[in-house]
């Protein structure tokens, strides 16, 4: 029901995760941001345990990919849900998961810095306008992450319609763990 992309800024390392979706509260379940661990978005059928928990492994040292791969093992609905992560670690690739029970059409792409995900998407060119979007966008982390989110509903977008949207920044460490 959502579209969402989870970012690094290489230069600042600061992260961060947009959303956009038909689910009026997209901003109190999708997005989990740390300066210290790195960025979540959960979603499709979400659980909102993956934010927390997804961080708390960045913070131990996981990968992306390894704690995507700890949180869906666990979870016997992860088929119907999907999650993307970007650590602080700029040496770490961002990972996701899309689950093969997620509505169509449904899909996740990755970038060096970033992963776009999305469901019960218009089309599938939705996730590749973002990432698109993303990557040609001029100037700071949140303006590009905006910009992201207006070329997935310029691609598309949610089939539903839009009717809400999340923006969730967080600076590098050092101006303490947000």
């Amino acid at each position: 029901m959502t579209f969402s992309i989870v970012a690094r800024d290489p230069e600042t390392n600061a992260v961060g995760v947009a959303v956009q979706s038909k689910f009026v509260s997209v901003g109190s379940v999708v997005p989990f941001v740390s300066a210290a661990a790195g960025a979540v978005a959960t979603q499709s059928f979400a659980t909102v345990a993956y934010g927390p928990d997804g961080l708390d492994l960045l913070r131990e040292g996981h990968a992306p990919a390894d704690a995507i791969e700890r949180l869906t093992a666990a979870d016997d609905e992860a088929p119907s849900r999907q999650v993307g992560v970007v650590a602080v670690d700029p040496d770490e690739p961002p990972a996701a998961f899309t689950g093969e029970e997620c509505h169509d059409h449904a899909g996740d792409r990755q970038g060096d810095h970033y992963t776009v995900q999305g469901n019960i998407l218009e089309n599938a060119g939705t996730l590749d306008a973002m990432a698109a979007g993303f990557e040609e966008a001029d100037g700071g982390l949140p303006g590009r992450l905006v910009g992201a989110l207006h070329a997935g509903n310029d691609g598309g977008g949610d089939e539903r319609g839009e009717q809400a949207a999340a923006l969730y920044v967080v600076p590098a460490l050092g101006l303490g763990d947000v």
